[in-house]
């Protein structure tokens, strides 16, 4: 059915919608009864009633939990008569005994290395044996079955009995177990396979709050899959009981802040106190077990929990008028038949072996986590779907711009174009740092450790230094004149610092001042590091003073040392004609002198704004 059409029929036609609605949950709930309590396929050979050997009397299966104390076992006996001629392959049925027993045929266990008093099991599932022709007699035989007693476990003791033909046993055996272990495997399978999709989604979008809500309430349905499935159980069954009780609890709550994030619902304070003060009275009566001594408190524990997520869909559903029809009914569809699962298998719990609709909280669960996720992924896909087509609509809009302002077109597109060149000059950059600096670095350890007294390490550590310069001055963010000097001085000090060489720098160039020109910056770093080389290798001086000052449009630095001077006659480098041809290119000057009170040099620089 096509989604638009279903959209307008159901704000068409409310009182259809909702008619159609409640009929389809019936609908589905009725083929559920049917589907999951299909007739147990043996009726006879199956006991009705066993001997409690404690208490000498005789007691009616499903047996339910006894008054006794903590720690004690319950002692139970069958005799039946065998004639060895009946069955090809006698076997043994045993539909439920929590959490584990001990079970006997004529003083021979069936069940080795069980410890009732130790053994941190409880296993929900059916169990079959096959018993071997020497172990039944022709006459009586004894079935001895010893099960815990403790409060804390559950209920249920000791479920459905029977004694027949092996291959007639074991459909039965294959019916209970898809119902007891099977739907709660596949359910569990279920939540793991959600909750990757949603934590691929998490990590593809940016709204962590909503798939974190989703998370969580996957981890809570799955606590009650975990416990219904495992057999080992560390810390005991009756702590994990409590956690898979309390995790149903939590449940409501955790979906609730996740209908509020999804649809964006601002949840008011009495409502967020009420459902609080609901789940602590009940989680509160869970723990004092009180509700294992009466039945019909138990019973009325857990319709008040399916009432709270009823009463906390409804008041979603009123207070999101903005969410589209479809979420709204998928989700309402899909927490009704989860609460009615959970009211199902609360309500048929104490009943008959063969009427009783346990562990459809899983299947009910496993369809809201469903449907959710479904939700989910569809707001992830519409918003994909629409950023898309905004971007489309925005070059549309852009390039219609352009079209009515030609005499701006040029203007705007040599910004842009200027602005993708930088970054990709940036990048270039970046990579023959990462490169060939990387590799002329490990050149120069070698040959610190294999030529230590060479100048060809000097020289290849000032070609390091000015690629080094050469890229900070092509960094985009690189703004202004006073982060370029910062800048300078980090790449400079260390050489001055290796050299003996106390620097002080001080710039009072402003933040304000804008660098217009990149090719001119990376001029001035090669002049300043030529100049600071001079002072490293030929004047010996013990202090060195870097002052830039910006006056107006101009750009004045000063670089001066207490060293020895540049006496007349002395032979001279390149270092200083490099610097006044480069000042030259820019317009700018160079003058050199010495400062007798230091019997140093002082170097000045001047130039135009960069």
């Amino acid at each position: 059915m096509n989604p638009h059409l279903l959209r307008r029929w159901l704000g068409d036609h409310p009182r259809s919608a909702a008619l159609a609605f409640w009929a389809s949950l019936a609908l589905a709930l009725a083929l559920l009864v049917v589907l999951y309590r299909q007739p147990l396929p043996l009726q006879q050979g199956c006991i009705a009633q066993i001997h409690d050997v404690a208490r000498a009397s005789l007691v009616a299966l499903p047996l339910a939990r006894t008054a006794r104390g903590p720690g004690e076992t319950l002692l139970l006996q069958h005799r039946f008569a065998w004639r060895l001629q009946a069955l090809q392959r006698p076997a043994l049925y045993i539909g439920e005994a929590t959490p584990y027993f001990d079970l006997q045929v004529n003083a021979r266990h069936l069940t080795p290395n069980v410890d009732l008093d130790a053994a941190p099991r409880r296993d929900l599932a059916p169990h079959l044996y096959a018993l071997p022709p020497d172990i039944l007699s022709a006459g009586d035989n004894l079935l001895s079955l010893r099960v815990p007693v403790a409060r804390s476990l559950s209920e249920t003791r000791v479920g459905m009995l029977c004694i027949g033909d092996y291959d007639v046993l074991l459909s039965l055996y294959k019916a209970e177990w898809w119902r007891r272990v099977g739907l709660p495997k596949a359910c569990l399978c279920l939540f793991l396979v959600m909750a990757g999709v949603v934590f691929a989604l998490r990590r593809i979008h940016a709204n962590a709050p909503l798939y974190r809500c989703y998370l969580l309430c996957i981890a809570l349905m799955s606590c009650r899959s975990v416990y219904l499935v495992v057999g080992d159980m560390p810390g005991g069954p009756a702590n994990w009981r409590v956690v898979s009780d309390v995790s149903i609890i939590l449940l409501i709550y955790a979906m609730y802040r996740l209908i509020a994030a999804l649809w964006n619902i601002r949840l008011r304070h009495w409502s967020v106190a009420w459902l609080l003060a609901a789940s602590l009275l009940q989680l509160t009566a869970l723990w004092s077990n009180w509700t294992l001594e009466f039945p019909l408190a138990n019973l009325l524990l857990w319709l008040s929990v399916a009432g709270t997520a009823g009463l906390v869909l409804a008041h979603s559903r009123a207070s999101a008028p903005h969410v589209p029809a479809l979420e709204k009914h998928c989700l309402r569809w899909a927490m009704l038949f989860a609460v009615a699962c959970g009211a199902l298998e609360a309500v048929t719990y104490r009943l008959d072996a063969g009427w009783r609709l346990i562990w459809l909280y899983p299947l009910g669960t496993a369809l809201l986590a469903v449907t959710l996720g479904f939700l989910l992924t569809r707001r992830a896909i519409l918003g994909a779907t629409l950023l898309m087509h905004a971007r489309q609509s925005l070059g549309r809009d852009l390039d219609q711009t352009l079209l009515h302002c030609a005499e701006q077109a040029d203007a705007v597109w040599q910004t842009l174009s200027s602005r993708v060149a930088g970054r990709e000059r940036e990048r270039v950059l970046l990579d023959i740092d990462a490169g060939f600096g990387a590799r002329m670095a490990e050149v120069v350890q070698q040959l610190r450790r294999e030529l230590p007294h060479s100048r060809l390490q000097v020289d290849i550590q000032r070609a390091l230094l000015d690629l080094r310069l050469m890229i900070d001055a092509m960094e985009l963010e690189l703004a202004s004149l006073a982060a370029a000097f910062a800048i300078l001085q980090q790449r400079l000090q260390p050489a001055l610092f290796a050299a003996g060489i106390a620097a002080q720098w001080e710039v009072a160039v402003t933040q304000g001042r804008r660098i217009e020109d990149r090719r001119r910056l990376m001029e001035l770093f090669r002049c300043m590091e030529e100049l600071l080389s001079n002072v490293i290798q030929h004047s010996a001086a013990a202090h060195v003073w870097i002052d830039a000052r910006s006056d107006g449009e101009w750009l004045q630095i000063r670089v001066a040392d207490d060293g020895c001077g540049m006496r007349d006659g002395q032979p001279r480098g390149r270092g200083l004609d490099n610097v006044r041809a480069r000042l030259a290119r820019m317009g700018g000057s160079v003058d050199c002198r010495s400062r007798p009170q230091f019997d140093g040099t002082c170097i000045a620089l001047s130039l135009r704004r960069l």
